[in-house]
């Protein structure tokens, strides 16, 4: 077995947590991509008396249920997704959904568009 030692052991350390605020360690699923790849899913979960649900777990999901992202909503209920995706995802159907609510969306895009953000809002309510 290999011995660090401690100077070697601390820079390492110091790499690593300089590296993890870098990249900003969250549970929000974001992605940088070109926009022609990018898809923006966003919305607001709302509880049974309509207010925002802070801290509730958000899913996306493709059909079939294989998962796209998981994220969390910020304390207006809010919450993002930028997704990766393709000109063969175009019509695809998706679902977010959190505890005991569900909404369904689709791709929708103009694949010769290579400028324009490709955003979808979906709101989440009981």
């Amino acid at each position: 077995m290999m011995k660090i030692d401690r100077n070697s052991w601390m820079r390492m350390l110091t790499v690593t947590i300089f590296l993890a605020a870098i990249l900003g360690v969250t549970g929000r699923a974001y992605a940088e991509h070109e926009v022609d790849h990018r898809y923006r899913i966003w919305g607001q979960v709302r509880d049974s008396n309509g207010a925002p649900a802070a801290g509730m777990q958000v899913h996306v999901t493709a059909r079939g249920g294989r998962p796209l992202g998981e994220s969390a909503t910020d304390a207006e209920g809010m919450y993002r997704f930028d997704l990766h995706v393709h000109n063969d995802n175009l019509g695809q159907v998706f679902y977010v959904t959190a505890p005991g609510m569900s909404a369904e969306g689709q791709f929708t895009f103009d694949p010769n568009d290579l400028t324009t953000e490709r955003i979808h809002r979906l709101d989440l309510a009981p």
